[in-house]
């Protein structure tokens, strides 16, 4: 199976044991913005929940597009970048990512682009201004239950879903790829987890990409070269299975 299906399968265990009532906090109020991830042809929402954005609250909504990211940007500019808005996209290291304001509150999103699949991710992040102003500060100590951090990398983004007991965090690691893919083959394995896909090197993107398992816990790691010579932009994908 390749390698980015299974990525996307990942994502869906992040969301789908929510229920349904997770589909009913995102956006409580209708706006014309929102209407870009339900009628783009090859545009789908795998996950809608509230959760805590950097130690604070706000809500999540995921969607696959089958579309480069630049396009996918595009798109968001022209649903969410009129009056009142500010909205634009910059890139950093393989992820893009823009803002927008409006009534109070502020929507980010980010962009992660499979380079091999066509196929880009995007986390829509929303929250009151004031919540919004807090969660800018890196998360303090930020760790996801039971995964290692790579020495020296830097966190940026940290969301955290205790309903589903499901975690996300994107930094920055100041080593390539493939070193930090080597760190976490071997931290993993230590760890009790055991890989779930065949062994693989750095692809042609300058990306690695592991997906491990240990009893009722799966973990997703990507890393993707870029920035800065020597430097990596690292997801790290952790969710507790539900064990019935």
């Amino acid at each position: 199976m390749p390698r980015r299906i299974m990525f996307l399968i990942c994502l869906l265990g992040f969301t789908l044991a929510a229920g349904p009532a997770a589909s009913r906090v995102f956006w409580r109020r209708a706006a014309a913005g929102e209407a870009v991830f339900d009628n783009t042809p090859g545009w789908r929402t795998v996950y809608r929940g509230a959760v805590r954005i950097n130690g604070r609250p706000g809500a999540v909504q995921v969607a696959v597009c089958e579309e480069p990211a630049a396009a996918v940007g595009e798109r968001l500019r022209a649903a969410w970048g009129g009056a009142g808005s500010d909205l634009e996209f910059s890139a950093d290291s393989g992820i893009r990512y823009g803002v927008a304001r409006a009534a109070g509150r502020v929507r980010r999103f980010l962009l992660l682009e499979l380079a091999d699949a066509g196929t880009t991710v995007v986390f829509a992040l929303d929250q009151a201004g004031e919540d919004y102003r807090a969660s800018l500060a890196p998360p303090a100590g930020a760790a996801l239950s039971a995964l290692p951090v790579y020495p020296g990398s830097a966190p940026r983004l940290l969301v955290e879903n205790e309903e589903t007991r499901a975690g996300l965090l994107i930094g920055m690691a100041p080593s390539g790829a493939e070193a930090v893919a080597g760190f976490y083959r071997q931290a993993l394995a230590e760890h009790g987890f055991r890989p779930l896909l065949p062994e693989t090197s750095a692809d042609a993107a300058g990306g690695s990409f592991l997906i491990y398992g240990k009893g009722g816990a799966l973990c997703c790691v990507l890393a993707r070269d870029g920035g800065a010579p020597a430097q990596c932009t690292v997801t790290l994908l952790y969710k507790r299975l539900r064990m019935e």
